[in-house]
């Protein structure tokens, strides 16, 4: 089964608590369901557990430990169709957290 981020954010999100994705992510535990997710995933997760520590819906702590759930239930990642440079999950959320830049346009 593929599933997305929202999904995941349901089941970790202490404000979101969805019973059915706790469910769907206990019966992949269990090896009753096999849940794959595109390779976006891991990017999607980082923004949005980043947003949700700026917008203080849960803390640093409850951040890293929402990413290391993830990590600990092994989703099947199906890789892009091109190249990607190789990224850990924990690096993705340390760029997310990075405070926005204004980019300046050099016009040659």
């Amino acid at each position: 089964m593929i599933v997305d981020a929202s999904v995941l954010l349901c089941a970790f999100f202490p404000d979101e608590a969805q019973p059915q994705a706790q469910k769907l992510l206990s019966q992949h535990v269990a090896g009753r369901v096999q849940l794959k997710a595109p390779a976006l995933l891991v990017y999607e997760l980082s923004n949005a557990i980043c947003q949700a520590e700026r917008r203080k819906r849960i803390t640093t702590a409850q951040a890293d430990e929402i990413l290391q759930a993830f990590a600990g239930l092994e989703i099947e990642i199906i890789p892009p169709a091109f190249p990607l440079p190789e990224s850990t999950e924990s690096e993705m959320l340390l760029l997310a957290r990075l405070k926005p830049r204004k980019w300046q346009v050099i016009n040659p």
